[in-house]
């Protein structure tokens, strides 16, 4: 009997430790947020210490697997791996062939670090993805995936008089606003066909 109240306090408190990670991440997911001026320094040198470490490129696919990597790894009470990090970029990339390991894990890590996303756990190799961090990477994430990369796709479509339907979403409807007040910019640029 006191083995199984053991074990049940040992499961809930664990439970809990869960369920508030989940909580403190879906609360730093709320409102993302990135500055003009951040996107300017992601991409330079940084250093960890003494280390020097490359910058962060999300133009490139490893660094935004790396990057969801984090954003879903972030939820777990007592960190991650490397080891963790690599299994789960591995399994984003379509490429059977794709070879990434603890080791460029760990590298991209030190880049993440050195940018103040992310923390190395005390006493361990475990990390944890910071509040600021979370809000950079998701706001990053977002802005790449959800705005700039079907906004560029649907104002390089030739649809002069698009029409959006009625019964479209508010997100559609808004988007469709911005399609046509993006296609203006282009033009005004020459940047449009």
């Amino acid at each position: 009997m006191r083995t199984d109240v053991g074990q049940f306090t040992k499961t809930a408190t664990k439970l809990k430790e869960i369920l508030e990670r989940f909580l403190e991440t879906l609360c730093c997911l709320d409102r993302c947020f990135v500055s003009a001026d951040w996107l300017e320094k992601l991409s330079s040198p940084s250093k960890v210490g003494t280390t020097r470490v490359g910058g962060i490129d999300f133009n490139r696919p490893r660094m935004r697997w790396v990057a969801r990597a984090l954003l879903a790894l972030s939820v777990r009470p007592g960190g991650f791996t490397a080891s963790q990090l690599a299994q789960h970029v591995r399994g984003q990339s379509s490429g059977a062939d794709f070879q990434y390991g603890p080791r460029q894990a760990a590298y991209d890590l030190q880049k993440f670090r050195a940018k103040k996303l992310v923390s190395q756990r005390k006493g361990g190799r475990r990390y944890k993805t910071l509040p600021a961090g979370l809000k950079t990477i998701s706001a990053l994430l977002l802005l790449r995936d959800q705005v700039l990369a079907p906004l560029l796709a649907s104002t390089a479509e030739a649809h002069d008089n698009l029409v959006i339907p009625a019964e479209s979403t508010l997100l559609d409807r808004l988007y469709g606003e911005l399609r046509g007040t993006m296609r203006q910019v282009f033009c005004h640029l020459g940047l449009a066909a």
